[in-house]
């Protein structure tokens, strides 16, 4: 899933921030969960996203990012009989 899809320019960005707070989230029994709020949040505040509409441009994108991440490790579970 890490190789380089075709991305316009200007979402380059939030494809990194997506993979580098990709790992804060809760993992436990097999079971992978979301990427938290207060991580998008503080990423968006140390990277300068500012203002309510470009913070939920990019929090909006970075959990339909999380959506497909998390359908592929569910299926992947799934499949290995966990």
């Amino acid at each position: 899933m890490q190789s380089k899809p075709a991305l316009e320019d200007h979402l380059w960005p939030v494809w990194k921030a997506f993979w580098e707070i990709s790992s804060d989230r809760q993992i436990g029994f097999g079971v992978v969960g979301p990427i938290h709020f207060t991580s998008r949040d503080r990423y968006a505040t140390r990277y300068g996203i500012d203002g309510v509409d470009e913070f939920d441009r990019f929090s909006a994108l970075i959990q339909a990012m999380d959506g497909v991440f998390l359908e592929k490790m569910n299926r992947k579970r799934e499949g290995s009989g966990q």
